[in-house]
């Protein structure tokens, strides 16, 4: 007796290209380097987003907020977790990123490590954000729903 199964997944990684092109063509008009870190910003979170967020009633969704203003672009990303051992880990990333006194060095520190194969799971994402981004990041985590924010000022 054989037995099978079959599921249709839905193809959530587009999303990912959808707002990396709508992001890049909202900053147009701005520097190349601004419109590219801007643009690889916003893949990377809403990546994230996608690969370690849940649906939940709070958050069925992860959302995807874009803000530039006040000399300043911001990128808000939620997505629901009932994960802790998810939140310890942003956490402990966006501690040890915002403590760093030389960012390049850190930076090089954790792609060596991903490289040794020391590291469980790749997590380059929110070091990409900060050294090649060149946005300074902060999480809120209230009610199951993580928000990771970054900015990055204009002048």
């Amino acid at each position: 007796m054989a037995t099978s199964l079959g599921v249709d997944i839905p193809v959530l990684w587009s999303y990912v290209r959808q707002v990396r092109e709508a992001t890049a063509a909202i900053l147009g008009h701005y520097p190349a380097g601004i419109c590219d870190a801007t643009s690889m910003v916003a893949s990377e979170l809403v990546a994230n987003a996608i690969k370690y967020g849940e649906s939940i009633p709070q958050a069925p969704s992860a959302q995807f907020n874009l803000k530039i203003s006040d000399g300043a672009i911001k990128i808000e990303v939620r997505n629901g977790t009932m994960s802790q051992a998810h939140v310890d880990i942003v956490r402990t990333r966006i501690s040890e990123i915002s403590a760093a006194k030389d960012k390049d060095e850190l930076y090089l520190a954790r792609l060596q490590d991903a490289m040794c194969g020391q590291s469980r799971h790749g997590q380059l994402g929110l070091y990409r954000v900060w050294c090649e981004g060149k946005f300074s990041l902060e999480y809120e985590y209230s009610n199951h729903v993580l928000t990771i924010i970054a900015t990055r000022e204009l002048s």
